[in-house]
């Protein structure tokens, strides 16, 4: 009886903790954790205004970045277009 208590709580333990980890960092490890060469601004009349990454020259959307980490470890030059 005792070892099935003790294996019970085991297992309850791990259920627990990847519910923890999947609620707490998995949202966190899906965005991209880089610096992307360049921040695009689009201006251009008609469009809208938009702003976009590049990074190894092609076009990458700023929500797969991890904004947070982007701002705080990086130095982005950004280009305006009209």
């Amino acid at each position: 009886m005792k070892n099935v208590l003790i294996i019970l709580t085991i297992i309850i333990l791990i259920i627990a903790g990847f519910y923890f980890y999947k609620s707490n960092f998995a949202n966190l490890t899906s965005k991209i954790a880089e610096c992307p060469d360049e921040k695009i601004i689009n201006r251009m009349p008609g469009s809208g205004e938009s702003s976009y990454y590049i990074k190894d020259s092609a076009r990458k959307e700023i929500s797969d970045y991890d904004s947070q980490w982007v701002e705080t470890n990086c130095n982005i030059p950004t280009q305006t277009v009209y």
